[in-house]
């Protein structure tokens, strides 16, 4: 019997791959035994929902590589590597909390380091020299020593967890598969410090960013899908009359869906104000068919919306996860992804801000809104919620058109109005957005996923 890890060390790793096909395909071969490597104070959350048959759940003591100074140094170096306004807006935020002259001179000379190495191969690979030599690659000993595994399946390339996995594993000559886990982590993580030796990713766009940003080689790159999205195919997973019961809303009304930004990405008073605008909207009549919004948090940042429950026609669900976790490390299980998929399934329109919800409802092809301005108030572009939707990969998906813009309280309401009337907007532009983040919204994504894995496994081993 042959053994391969799996990470899990990121919350959403639950959702992109331990409840799709992929976990599915894998359990289900009776000649591997699975690992799964998860943060040990999340262990019991993981053997009561996937520890069965061949398949062990190892809890691992994260604390040697949070402390690590050489890990702290090539983790904080690597993001001067990589040119992205996420990157730039990073610096300056820091620059806002401590505007010493210790941390202009700082803002200032990450600044111009990352402006000189930057999209250098050649910066890249001195990087990746000294970071292969400098840091530790025994963080794993006890569990490569115990299981002795045929190949590793690093999820979630960018963590230091899985990064240092991905060390260990070549380290050790453990053939290793990673995975991007989000659209945005090419440019917001970093030069990832250690290849896999193949890559598993969701289309084309992430490859060629990979390629040009990362120096992955093309033929070692899998074009998979979004196995998470399989699903949502399937969906509904409750009727409507069980859905709108279960959220206690009304069967007969059509629905707004709205993720505000959430804290600490805005204050909570934003939140707020959105949901005013909206309940002074409807009241005013401005809003053309009765509506109701179910508000919704991301489930790593609540939104808190202070005075609204039991108002009429608003539901406020305050946790968005059914795991005993919250917060930033709350986990998304299979029952929290059904819910996801019906409630975005049952809205007519999607409102969203900062999040990569607008993937999950251009799979289900639904009219959605970016919010794209602060409540009531208006603040500087460095503080406002603007500052998110200019990152590159979102940028990418707005230039298709696809997402109406609303910059400010009338235009949400009247883009709302519009999709009410007519739901059937940007068609085209959505085939394009479509195109571009989706690849093959086929419901085959996790099946071709976890069968390339096995045939990585085979081939190596």
């Amino acid at each position: 019997m042959k053994t391969i890890f799996i990470s899990s060390f990121h919350p959403f790793i639950s959702r992109n791959v331990l409840n799709t096909d992929i976990f599915k395909i894998l359990r289900s071969n009776t000649d591997l035994k699975i690992i799964i490597l998860v943060p040990e104070e999340k262990k019991q959350f993981f053997v009561q929902y996937y520890s069965a048959g061949n398949v062990i759940i190892e809890g691992f003591n994260q604390k040697p590589i949070r402390t690590s100074r050489f890990n702290k140094f090539f983790h904080n170096a690597a993001f001067l590597l990589i040119k992205t306004h996420y990157t730039y807006y990073t610096k300056w935020d820091r620059l806002k909390v401590n505007p010493t002259l210790v941390g202009r001179i700082k803002f200032l000379i990450e600044n111009i380091l990352t402006n000189i190495l930057a999209g250098h191969k050649w910066a890249n690979k001195l990087f990746r020299l000294f970071d292969n030599l400098l840091t530790a690659a025994n963080f794993y000993q006890l569990y490569f020593d115990k299981y002795k595994p045929a190949a590793v399946f690093a999820t979630d390339i960018y963590n230091d967890y899985d990064q240092l996995l991905i060390k260990e594993s070549k380290t050790r000559l453990v053939p290793v598969v990673g995975m991007i886990r989000s659209w945005d982590n090419n440019y917001s993580k970093g030069l990832c410090r250690f290849l896999p030796d193949k890559l598993i990713v969701n289309n084309e766009t992430i490859k060629k960013e990979a390629v040009m940003m990362h120096n992955f080689r093309p033929e070692n790159i899998f074009i998979g899908g979004i196995p998470q999205f399989d699903d949502y195919l399937k969906a509904p997973f409750l009727s409507r009359e069980e859905f709108f019961q279960k959220i206690d809303g009304d069967p007969a009304k059509k629905m707004v869906l709205v993720s505000p930004a959430g804290f600490p990405l805005v204050s909570l008073e934003e939140d707020i104000n959105m949901c005013q605008i909206l309940k002074e909207a409807q009241d005013r009549g401005d809003i053309s068919q009765a509506v109701q919004f179910l508000i919704r948090s991301h489930p790593h940042r609540p939104v808190l919306i202070q005075g609204f429950e039991g108002v009429k026609n608003f539901i406020i669900e305050s946790h968005s996860t059914t795991s005993k976790t919250q917060g930033k490390g709350a986990e998304f299980t299979l029952q929290d992804k059904l819910h996801l998929v019906d409630s975005i399934y049952y809205a007519d329109v999607v409102i969203w801000a900062a999040t990569s919800l607008g993937i999950d409802s251009l799979a289900m092809n639904k009219p959605q809104i970016l919010i794209n301005f602060d409540g009531l108030k208006k603040k500087d572009y460095w503080d406002s919620v603007r500052r998110f939707h200019d990152e590159e990969h979102m940028k990418k998906f707005l230039n298709t058109g696809a997402v109406l813009v609303a910059n400010d309280g009338e235009e949400l309401v009247g883009h709302i109005n519009r999709y009410l009337e007519n739901s059937r907007l940007l068609t085209d532009e959505k085939k394009t957005a479509a195109a571009q983040q989706l690849w093959k919204n086929d419901g085959q994504s996790g099946q071709r996923i976890g069968n390339f894995i096995l045939e990585f496994i085979q081939s190596h081993t």
